[in-house]
């Protein structure tokens, strides 16, 4: 009776062929892609939590500087009126 060796189908030479050409495809592909891709956003930059506390931030200080622009024109006197006063 002769003994007989067999191999599963992950260890033959034809797979171990395809796994290498598989790799070898697939980091060409990634590197293609990382390459085409490298200086672009790839997120959403208005959702991230750092922007959104910047934006409410700067709104906060941009109605502080408003106030303080209304108070010293109120202070000033400064006021706007319209050209034709007579007809109203």
């Amino acid at each position: 009776m002769k003994h007989y060796v067999y191999f599963p189908y992950h260890i033959t030479p034809e797979y171990e062929k395809k796994a290498d050409a598989y790799k070898f495809f697939s980091n060409a592909h990634y590197m293609r892609n990382y390459e085409e891709n490298k200086g672009k956003q790839n997120f959403k930059y208005h959702e991230i939590p750092a922007y959104l506390s910047n934006k409410e931030l700067n709104e906060v200080m941009n109605v502080h500087k408003d106030r303080k622009a209304l108070r010293e024109m109120y202070l000033k006197g400064y006021h706007t009126s319209p050209d034709d006063v007579t007809n109203q």
